[in-house]
């Protein structure tokens, strides 16, 4: 073998080399676009789905598991609420996994995208399930069998409730109505890292923005998550 080809096969390793030791650092050299940012920030939220988190730098099985955590109490908080803390830890985890299995259904669109250099703005439509409708057949049927077999007390009509929420929450179908709302989104860099001191060295400051790829992230995110739910309960 000749010195150019030598030294070209070098090259070679050395680029394929630093792909990997790049990619094994969290980062990487592709884009995701407005449209499949939001998509993805959504379905996270709305469905719990990570299949695709590692596009929006949330790629990491620590920030992914934070991000379960939180869902699963905020959840839990919730119908705690909801129920006055009438309800076991089982009949929530249920209504969870039941409301989550709903959800699942529903149908997300993003449209109206407008890009000003590193802003942006979208609207998120998503299909309506009839929340109050699920909501008050489950209570008259709770009522009705009451009537029938006698009074309960608030925490059996709490758990007879749970049971009939979670039958119907599993069997809802979304309409094909659509309700929507505006998000304003910023240019993030991608970075799937565990180690968040790697956001603050010099390389990740200013060599790797200026190759990495590049996603898009609510500007508010506590807006965001705002919007999402009224538009999910609603």
């Amino acid at each position: 073998m000749n010195k150019s080809r030598r030294n070209m096969l070098l090259i070679v390793i050395i680029i394929v080399c630093g792909i990997f030791f790049y990619s094994a650092r969290g980062y990487t050299f592709f884009n995701t676009d407005v449209q499949e940012s939001l998509l993805i920030f959504t379905q996270i939220n709305l469905k719990n789905d990570f299949t695709d988190a590692a596009k929006v730098g949330m790629g990491s099985s620590t920030v992914q598991n934070e991000w379960k955590d939180n869902y699963q109490n905020l959840n839990r908080q919730y119908f705690k609420n909801e129920f006055r803390g009438r309800l076991s830890d089982e009949k929530i985890d249920q209504l969870i996994e039941a409301e989550l299995v709903m959800n699942k259904k529903r149908k997300i669109q993003i449209s109206d995208i407008k890009i000003d250099g590193d802003k942006a703005s979208a609207t998120v439509s998503i299909s309506k399930v009839n929340y109050s409708d699920l909501i008050d057949a489950a209570v008259k049927s709770v009522k009705a069998e009451e009537l029938s077999a006698g009074k309960l007390s608030p925490e059996e009509f709490s758990a007879a409730l749970a049971d009939e929420l979670v039958e119907r929450f599993n069997a809802a179908q979304p309409t094909d109505e659509m309700t929507d709302f505006s998000v304003d989104l910023k240019k993030e860099l991608i970075n799937n890292n565990d180690n968040a001191d790697e956001r603050s060295n010099w390389l990740a400051v200013h060599i790797i923005p200026q190759i990495s790829g590049h996603c898009w992230y609510p500007e508010d995110m506590d807006e965001f998550f705002g919007r999402l739910s009224r538009t999910i309960e609603n």
